[in-house]
């Protein structure tokens, strides 16, 4: 808090009034390369083609951002930026994905990942500099912050299909960061923030060298980085988090409602002994329904203010999930530098990038209910016990008794993650005539290790909480010395058991925390190695222009190892120790995940060709037809083509319009194929058997995954008017279509088909019963359950994408100018069924997923070296879910804008500058929208990609030499 604190203070004094240069260059605004050709460098533009053309005559839709634009809008990264393009919905941020916010499983991604139009991160392919970059992360996808964004010339979006082009991934599209290669000079950057709330200070850092070399002929690139973010360590930190929770069941009987000051009304942070008729039926009044307090003492337990859901009340003594994250904390650092030299018509180039992460955060703490598998179990004769309690025991009779709790010396997950990334690329690149051509192999290296500090040991716990007075126990004596009772029935079982006091929320002691609780961990590997080779060139002219072909080649091979300090298939040993564990309690209270590997190996081979038919016709100004295909071989699934085909129609100078199709691939990751096991505990209402309870929820990989095939049609017009100088508009639609999409279905779907069937149906074999798939009796519960990725979903998606921008020059100023853009996101739909013949849902709309329409307003002004903006986003109201049979009590969440100032200004410094600049980001302080879950505390309650933090304050100054 003090170094962000007195950074703010230093930089708040250089920072004077910025402005809002335009965020996103339209593809048909002018191209970026003509803008600023003092950066220099070869003009790689990313538009759904290899071949050579500009952004503004591919067919494909594409946005360019560049970097300087990016950087001014959001300070604190170049993924900020991007994602306040509405074409973007349902990226990965430090908040977590979406409406949830941050996981509480035991595989847990923290960074940047973007996703185009949430139809998911996997389906839209990262490159730098055209070529595919290695994962990162050990589910397959690019933590995008990892790349060198001090040396980052611009970022091309293509909002289409491209797989034919530029291979498996590009579903949704393309996101190609580019190097400004030919930099020269030094720059860097020095900024700090913090939000209204004096929490989530951060800082960043980064310096970036370039400098010719041997006479010109060679180019030597260099840049550093150093970004941290202290996050914010619970929701309790916000006003408008209050614990929400949605109760009900979606029934006219029992309608979904919100409720803030959400309890779990059937346990207690110091413990509930609840009397039911299968839980502790026999025990008196003197103890039913009573709760601990601080001092082991008894008091009749609160259950709050009911609800139209028995389990939850509001208020009260019940449980929730305290202090969870709301923003992780996440500490990055990199490094890259790269050299080329020309020997005259070859370029060799070499280029060499690391990135070190590290995040923590705390998620949902441990759950011992007395229905669960893990639950207390309190013998008579405990030595924690007061003499009150125990002598209504002894008078009743009783042996034992159960108690239902949550609590933070019980287990929480408290997750710290540090992911390594490596990547370098050698090649050569050159050309022949007409023909240009490049070689290169690039090496990556993604390392994720995860480690989940103070997992609840089950077999530690159940050893502690069995404790006894050991002269009690040898003599029937009390000496006051508190033992575990393994230690005096089985020495050496548990060694060095440490007594633990249940009783009081706070009556553990450290030592007894410590022995409990274990830190668990597991380790993944990716490694990549690519090879491509690509030429492109004019094969010969027409009449209309030259016929331009493309051709490459792409050897891929990819692997994935991940180890684990415990197995979770390992069969738990209770040996010696008396409790209420059964035979599905699991080694640990949290999710722990075993060791895996695997490898694939991919060859490629692709053609791309673009014919122009006429120019300057009776017929129009141009029309050019294009098209590509490309076939991929997997060893683990076989071969398969992708193509794409594409229109580029000019009727007048003053309009374009542009068509493509394409069929494109998402081939499943090593994590979909080779994932290690993973079990957690899963409450399951049985059909068959008519019992709810706790059962074992197995996941993992599935090495028989195939490719997922879209099919991608986009249709759209470009309008630059001529008697309208600076107006620009494009009108694009899309439409995509996955018949085999990857995805999983949930056990409750997969129990009630099973049964349905009579136990014909597929997913019977994913269920296990100890008697078998058709008998009906208690006894026959699901003992375990799979629960993994399988190719039978179906998703598509359809929308429209808007953008209209204007810039004038003001009389008042020779230095001045007035720009206006609105870029907008209409999706309709979003529809997704989960396996052939269940229930099509349309997500659009839906807060956990996006808003139907997502509106972006950039208003800048500049005058001289001033310059100020404002950005809009606006998004539509929502729908509380998918399936339109469940009713609600609240009225739906309604539309959302956030507002954000950005001032600068821009001091000449000698041949260089300086550029102090301040920014509020979400000025107004707006609140999320609150969607509930049925857990409270547990994850973040608001509408998916909502501002989640509050007002934040960035400040800093940019320099270049």
């Amino acid at each position: 808090m003090k170094r962000t604190t007195a950074i703010l203070a230093g930089t708040t004094a250089f920072t004077m009034l910025t402005g809002l240069a335009t965020q996103a260059q339209a593809q048909d605004a002018p191209p970026p390369a003509e803008e600023a050709p003092a950066t220099g460098g070869p003009d790689i533009v990313v538009t759904g083609s290899r071949i050579q053309r500009n952004g503004y005559q591919a067919p494909t839709p594409t946005v360019v951002a560049t970097a300087e634009q990016l950087q001014f809008t959001s300070p604190q990264n170049l993924t900020q930026g991007l994602n306040k393009l509405p074409v973007f919905a349902g990226s990965q941020t430090q908040a977590g994905s979406g409406q949830g916010g941050l996981g509480s499983g035991g595989v847990n991604n923290i960074g940047s990942f973007l996703n185009l139009r949430n139809f998911g991160t996997i389906r839209t392919l990262i490159l730098l500099d055209g070529r595919r970059v290695p994962p990162t992360n050990f589910d397959g996808n690019v933590d995008v912050d990892t790349l060198p964004q001090a040396l980052i010339q611009r970022v091309d979006v293509v909002t289409g299909g491209a797989s034919a082009v530029y291979g498996s991934d590009a579903v949704t599209g393309v996101v190609n960061y580019v190097l400004d290669r030919k930099f020269t000079g030094l720059k860097g950057t020095l900024q700090a923030g913090i939000s209204q709330y004096g929490d989530d200070g951060s800082q960043r850092a980064n310096i970036a060298f370039g400098t010719g070399l041997f006479g010109g002929s060679g180019h030597l690139l260099l840049s550093a980085e150093y970004s941290n973010s202290d996050g914010v360590p619970a929701k309790e930190e916000r006003p408008w988090f209050h614990n929400q929770l949605l109760t009900g069941t979606g029934t006219l009987a029992s309608p979904f409602k919100q409720v803030n000051e959400g309890r779990e009304n059937d346990r207690a942070f110091g413990g509930l002994i609840r009397r039911t008729a299968t839980i502790n039926p026999t025990i008196p009044d003197s103890l039913a329904n009573m709760t601990f307090n601080a001092d082991g003492s008894l008091r009749p337990f609160d259950k709050g203010t009911p609800t139209n859901t028995a389990a939850f009340s509001s208020g009260g003594d019940g449980t929730y999930h305290p202090r969870t994250s709301l923003l992780a904390t996440l500490r990055t650092k990199q490094a890259f530098g790269r050299f080329e030299y020309d020997f005259g018509g070859v370029t060799a180039f070499a280029q060499l990038g690391y990135s070190e992460s590290n995040s923590h955060h705390s998620q949902a703490t441990a759950n011992r209910a007395d229905t669960s598998s893990s639950k207390v179990t309190i013998f008579s004769g405990n030595a924690f016990l007061r003499p009150e309690i125990q002598s209504i025991l002894t008078a009743n009779n009783i042996s034992s008794f159960v108690v239902s709790m949550r609590g933070l010396y019980l287990g929480r997950p408290d997750f710290e993650i540090e992911t390594r990334s490596l990547a370098g690329t050698v090649g050569l690149e050159g050309s022949v005539g007409k023909f240009k051509w490049d070689v290169s192999y690039t090496y990556g290296r993604g390392k994720t290790d995860q480690i989940q500090h103070g997992n609840g040991n089950n077999r530690s716990f159940y050893a502690a909480v069995d404790a006894v007075d050991e002269g009690q126990f040898r003599t029937g004596t009390r000496n006051g010395t508190i033992v575990c009772r393994v230690t005096l029935t089985n020495p050496g079982l548990y060694p060095g058991c440490v007594p633990i006091n249940p009783f009081g929320a706070n009556n553990a002691s450290e030592a007894a925390i410590a022995y409990t609780n274990n830190d668990t961990a597991w380790y993944a590997t990716n490694r990549s190695d690519d090879i491509t080779a690509n030429v492109t060139g004019d094969l010969f002219d027409l009449w209309a222009g030259p016929v331009s072909i493309a051709l490459g080649g792409e050897y891929r091979h990819q692997s994935l190892v991940q180890t684990s300090t415990v197995d979770p298939l390992a069969p738990v040993d209770f040996t010696g120790l008396r409790g209420g564990f059964t035979s599905s309690t699991l080694a640990y209270t949290g999710v722990v995940v075993a060791g895996a590997n695997g490898a694939q190996e991919v060859w490629e081979g692709n053609a791309e060709l673009v014919v122009p038919l006429f120019k300057d016709s009776a017929l129009g100004k141009s029309l050019e037809v294009s098209g590509a295909g490309r076939y991929t071989h997997y060893r683990t699934s076989g071969g398969v083509w992708t193509w794409k085909a594409g229109l580029d129609y000019r009727p007048i100078d003053d309009l374009r319009i542009r068509l493509v199709a394409s069929r494109d691939i998402r081939a499943p990751t090593l994590f979909d194929l080779f994932a290690a096991t993973q079990i957690r505990n899963s409450g399951l209402v049985d059909p068959l058997t008519g019992v709810s309870a706790t059962t074992q929820q197995v996941q993992g990989g599935n090495p028989n995954l195939v490719p997922e095939v879209a099919r991608t049609y986009t249709a759209g017009i470009v309008f630059s008017p001529s008697f309208l100088p600076g107006f620009n508009l494009s009108v694009d639609y899309y439409n995509i279509k996955i018949d085999n999409a990857i995805g999983t279905v949930d056990i409750q779907t997969q129990i009630r088909e099973c049964t349905t069937s009579g136990g014909t149906s597929p997913f019977c074999a994913n269920i296990t019963r100890p008697l078998g798939n058709t008998n009906t009796t208690a006894a026959n519960f699901p003992t375990r359950y799979f629960n993994g990725s399988i190719n039978a979903a179906l998703t598509k998606t359809q929308g429209v994408d808007v953008e209209a921008s204007y810039r004038t020059p003001l009389a008042f100023h020779a230095d001045s100018s007035l720009g206006i853009r609105v870029l907008g996101s209409y999706q309709p739909k979003l529809e997704i069924r989960n396996f052939p013949g269940a229930v099509t849902f349309d997500y659009a709309g839906v807060g956990e997923r996006f808003s139907k329409w997502r509106i972006t307003t950039e208003i800048s002004l500049k005058v001289g070296g001033l310059d100020v903006g404002i950005l809009n986003r606006w998004k539509s109201g929502v729908k509380w879910n998918a399936d339109p049979s469940l009713i609600y009590l609240d009225p739906k969440p309604g539309s959302y804008d956030v507002t954000d100032l950005t001032l600068s200004y821009t001091v000449p410094h000698g041949k260089g500058e300086m550029q102090p600049f301040f920014s509020i980001g979400n000025l107004f302080n707006r609140a999320p929208r609150i969607l509930a879950t049925d857990s409270p505390g547990q994850v973040t309650p608001v509408v998916a990609g909502d501002d989640v933090a509050g007002r934040y304050f960035t400040a800093g100054v940019r320099v270049k030499f």
